[in-house]
């Protein structure tokens, strides 16, 4: 949610009259680090978020677009792009794809005044992303071999071998020690099974109202990988302690225990998936750590140094690597 592509008002209120709204504010959010996005006020008071996609294409994003429409319909909290008079939903901006969605109410569990997740809200998490999973075991999505994700499983091991040649030894050492382990363990635990997952479950994709879940957002990575890749992803985000200076990516115990109680009341979980879940943790630790130096290579390459641009430490998910690493070697 950085600024990557600058739009006037002007263009933007052009972009909005194929939805009939008039528009009268634009504020760039930063926040994440693919899509740029700004709140939009219209005349009648209303608030919406106007994403210009900046990877994926056109196609792409219209099918994630009638995604979250499918989404909505099994009751999940999540933000339905607006359609045109003819049903379209993404239209183009700046020469990018871009869609306008209602902003949803809440604030996400990540900001300052919020940034350790309560346990109410890791509960709540837990459910959702279970709920997520089941609603998707049969959505069409699962089955389109045409569309490719722009950081799927061929982009992984690319990006993998091209960091990896440039980091120190011990780093390399590091990545090799997670992979050797990951590999045996998928051989040793083949029950776990696959389905469509967000894959960037994230606190800062997250809205809450209280401890109400009031938002999932960011759908631009969803693939098709083991479930419990997912449950990796967010369990590692949101049950870290990040309010502990010396530890801070520690894991907290009880919202492990929390955030894994709530996902299996609405889906069981194999005794693979929780056999294999510790190396999952270091794994999924070891792909944002790629990403995050991926980003600031990228942007630095690019020039993108405004204010409006924001960039993860990448250290910050290295420790999380080794941290989860001893857990998965004890």
């Amino acid at each position: 949610m950085s600024v990557y592509t600058v739009v006037s008002l002007d263009a933007v209120q052009d972009f909005a009259q194929r939805f009939n709204l008039h528009v009268v504010a634009l504020n760039p959010i930063k926040g994440g680090i693919e899509n740029t996005n700004y709140f939009v006020t219209t005349s009648d008071g209303r608030e919406f978020v106007l994403t210009i996609f900046e990877i994926i294409p056109f196609e792409n994003a219209a099918i994630l677009a009638e995604l979250m429409y499918r989404l909505s319909t099994h009751g999940l909290p999540v933000a339905v792009p607006l359609a045109d008079g003819a049903g379209q939903r993404i239209h183009i901006l700046a020469d990018k794809p871009a869609q306008f969605a209602p902003r949803l109410a809440g604030s996400s569990p990540h900001l300052p005044q919020q940034a350790v997740p309560t346990i109410p809200q890791v509960e709540a998490v837990g459910i959702a992303l279970a709920q997520f999973h089941l609603a998707l075991q049969d959505d069409p999505l699962q089955h389109n071999t045409t569309r490719q994700t722009t950081r799927g499983h061929l982009w992984w091991a690319r990006i993998k071998d091209e960091l990896r040649v440039h980091m120190p030894l011990a780093h390399q050492q590091l990545v090799d020690e997670v992979f050797a382990k990951f590999d045996l363990i998928k051989q040793q635990h083949p029950d776990r099974p696959k389905g469509l997952i967000h894959a960037d479950l994230f606190r800062d994709n997250t809205l809450y109202v209280g401890s109400q879940l009031s938002g999932l957002l960011d759908f631009s990575e969803v693939m098709v990988d083991d479930w419990l890749l997912d449950i990796a992803i967010t369990l590692n985000d949101f049950c870290s302690t990040w309010d502990d200076v010396q530890h801070p990516v520690a894991l907290n115990a009880e919202k492990v225990s929390i955030f894994l109680a709530a996902y299996q009341h609405i889906r069981p979980m194999t005794s693979d998936e929780l056999a294999a879940l510790p190396i999952y943790l270091a794994i999924a630790a070891c792909r944002f750590w790629f990403l995050r130096l991926d980003v600031a290579s990228v942007n630095h390459a690019e020039g993108r140094v405004s204010e409006d641009v924001m960039e993860k430490d990448p250290e910050e998910m290295r420790r999380m690597v080794v941290d989860r690493l001893r857990l998965a070697v004890q």
